[in-house]
């Protein structure tokens, strides 16, 4: 049997894959259909994949139409921690303020917004928290949601460097490189 691929060796069999198998190596879609089956993929998908006369194209779609459910779904989840975290944060808890500048940050659950991470990532920070600490460095550094402002940078790298954080430590040697 073949070894479990990563997950999107699937696609890439399709492409580089022969269609034809061989007494030796299974059709690039017998060694997709395998892998859906032992992920335990939907039965619906793994039958298109399996039927050969549906042609390559419908599993293209059907592949992708399963990886942006998926993502349609952490979407949902990550709103539904988006909110768990908000209303934790607005309480003062300096973890939920530090993943709600993550949030921000990267757009998990809400719209990129780097001055709404700067606002939350700071929060934390002024509770004493090393990482959100060193990420508003970051954030100075490279004039992320603020203006750049090396010494406001340097700073925040300091309060975290002093508490031990080995991030913040790096930071601040790079700054007075």
């Amino acid at each position: 049997t073949d070894p479990l691929p990563r997950p999107l060796a699937p696609f890439c069999w399709l492409w580089v894959g022969s269609a034809r198998p061989s007494k030796t190596r299974p059709g690039s879609i017998v060694r997709c259909a395998r892998f859906l089956i032992a992920h335990r993929v939907p039965g619906d998908t793994v039958a298109i994949v399996k039927n050969l006369s549906m042609g390559w194209f419908v599993v293209f779609l059907t592949f992708w139409a399963a990886v942006l459910q998926s993502a349609a779904q952490q979407s949902e989840d990550d709103r539904k921690h988006f909110e768990e975290s908000k209303l934790k944060a607005e309480k003062g808890d300096v973890d939920a303020q530090f993943n709600l500048g993550v949030a921000y940050s990267e757009g998990r659950g809400v719209p990129k917004d780097s001055a709404e991470a700067f606002k939350w990532y700071r929060k934390a920070a002024e509770q004493g928290y090393a990482l959100a600490q060193t990420m508003l460095g970051v954030c100075y550094a490279i004039g992320n949601g603020v203006p750049k402002d090396y010494a406001e940078a340097v700073k925040w790298y300091r309060k975290a460097a002093e508490q031990g954080f080995a991030e913040a430590q790096f930071n601040l040697g790079i700054a007075y490189d």
